[in-house]
């Protein structure tokens, strides 16, 4: 029964092209391939066999060989109106009676199959038209005729659902998983594997909320566990959740409650050690137990706030501003819902209210610090100036002079580097006037010479001076620019060309 090897073995025969038995080897490849449960090749070298056997008009008992073999494997994939197809061709091409009445015999098998199946479709397109006891019927007419195809019991299930009648709902999914894996426990299931474990999966989540709405929970989450084990689902995982929700309400009325407080005092204990983290500066530690407490605690905006900033010692900007946010659209919504509570306004709210404050203005003004360090100084100076709105702090205003500093400074070494640039234009055209305006210009903008190189501004102004034959001005500039470097080999060549030009040799 090494099947794999027969195939391989089938497969050189035919590559041979022995045109005589041509119709042997592809029939019994076809078998092979049928006990391996591959339907569709087996189905595949069928037609092959078929073809040759058609050309070179080989025996009837051939012929019917193939054709049984290829409605089987149709079966098997429950393409029965195929093979009643398949059955009605080759009996109209058969010249034995007893071959014709063997065609027949399969064809009164499977069109009762068909005419399930069509009566079955015919169904679904009055439940899709909320037509339940009529679809009912027909699925009931269904069964009668094929009581072996789960489709049937999956979607009459459905309908006794839908009509409420759930202990019927769940006696027709328990005979639909009873059948779908008998033909799982088959060794030749082959391709169907796949599809009859969809339809397990299909019929004990309908049975597993069939017994949820008759509040059997336990069996309901013990169907749901086994539609696990028949593959990964998102749906059987939601279900298995929300079930386990329900025996906790029944065993527990305040169960959430009682979940959320442990959960709440376990995320204080992991936020502590986080802290601990932080102050050691082991950041990675610290960000692994802020994790752990905002999941515990997802409402609790101190900790996106701490883990805000851990983030930010680690240089990850984006996540830090997001953990801000997170924190600012928590309090934005507890503020909103204290505003809906009515118009009154007791001590007890208007604490609420101001520690909620002061919570959105550390957010705003942590957030302008990760801006700042991102290098975005105009959205830092907004989220500052929104921070000092809901909570006046010095230590914040400070932070917001610093920052509008900052900008400020970029914006006049932008100017330094522009009117820099112009100086050196007209120096190329010797409007030396021009250029020690320009330059002027930028020593006002960058006084403490900040830029880089920017003592060649001092030595291109002193070489201004010097076409001008102002050597006292250019004296100044030369030797300005080489303390500011002394490694400038032509800036000391400059300065001794001005003394030169100032003294010249007697």
């Amino acid at each position: 029964r090494k099947f794999k090897d027969a195939i391989e073995q089938y497969e050189r025969a035919i590559s041979l092209e022995d045109r005589e038995n041509m119709p042997v080897y592809y029939m019994n490849r076809a078998a092979a391939y049928f006990q391996l449960g591959d339907y569709h090749r087996c189905v595949a070298d069928c037609d092959q066999a078929l073809r040759y056997a058609a050309e070179d008009g080989a025996p009837e008992s051939r012929v019917q060989k193939a054709v049984l073999r290829k409605v089987n494997a149709l079966v098997r994939i429950e393409e029965y109106e195929e093979a009643v197809g398949v059955l009605k061709h080759a009996k109209e091409e058969a010249l034995h009676p007893s071959t014709i009445e063997v065609f027949s015999k399969e064809m009164k098998e499977l069109e009762q199959r068909v005419e399930s199946s069509t009566i079955r479709k015919h169904g679904n397109e009055h439940y899709k038209k909320g037509e339940l006891e009529k679809a009912l019927d027909l699925y009931d007419e269904a069964l009668d005729l094929d009581p072996e195809d789960t489709r049937n019991y999956l979607n009459r299930a459905a309908a006794f659902f839908e009509l409420e009648d759930y202990n019927a709902c769940l006696q027709d999914c328990i005979s639909a998983i009873k059948r779908a894996e008998i033909a799982l426990a088959n060794p030749q299931v082959g391709t169907m594997a796949q599809t009859l474990k969809q339809r397990v999966i299909r019929a004990k989540l309908r049975g597993g909320n069939a017994c949820v709405k008759l509040g059997k929970y336990e069996e309901a989450l013990t169907s749901f566990e086994l539609a696990r084990e028949h593959g990964e689902n998102d749906e059987v995982e939601k279900k298995i959740r929300e079930v386990k929700i329900l025996i906790k309400s029944k065993e527990n009325p305040n169960w959430e409650q009682d979940e959320i407080k442990e959960n709440q005092q376990t995320a204080a204990v992991e936020k502590e050690r986080g802290n601990e983290m932080y102050k050691a500066r082991k950041f990675e530690r610290a960000i692994a137990y802020y994790d752990n407490a905002s999941r515990l605690d997802p409402k609790n905006t101190s900790i996106h706030l701490n883990r805000a900033a851990v983030l930010l010692e680690v240089g990850n900007i984006s996540s830090a501003e997001a953990a801000c946010d997170t924190a600012i659209s928590i309090a934005k919504e507890e503020l909103e819902n204290i505003g809906e509570e009515g118009e009154e306004e007791d001590e007890e709210k208007k604490e609420k209210m101001a520690e909620l404050n002061s919570v959105l203005a550390k957010a705003y003004s942590r957030k302008g610090k990760i801006s700042f360090k991102a290098g975005n100084s105009k959205i830092a100076i907004d989220n500052v100036q929104t921070s000092l709105a809901y909570s006046e702090n010095d230590s914040v205003r400070s932070q917001l002079r610093q920052y509008e500093a900052s900008v400020e400074k970029k914006s006049a070494l932008d100017r330094a580097k522009e009117d820099t640039a112009n100086g050196d234009v007209s120096m190329k055209y010797e409007q030396y006037d021009n250029a020690i305006e320009y330059y002027n210009k930028a020593e006002k903008a960058d006084p403490s010479g900040s830029l880089p190189h920017s003592y060649l501004l001092y030595a291109n102004r002193a070489t201004a001076y010097m076409s001008l034959k102002r050597y006292e001005e250019a004296i100044v500039d030369a030797t300005k620019a080489v303390e500011m470097e002394p490694s400038f080999v032509e800036g000391h060549l400059l300065l001794a060309q001005v003394y030169s030009d100032l003294q010249p040799p007697r």
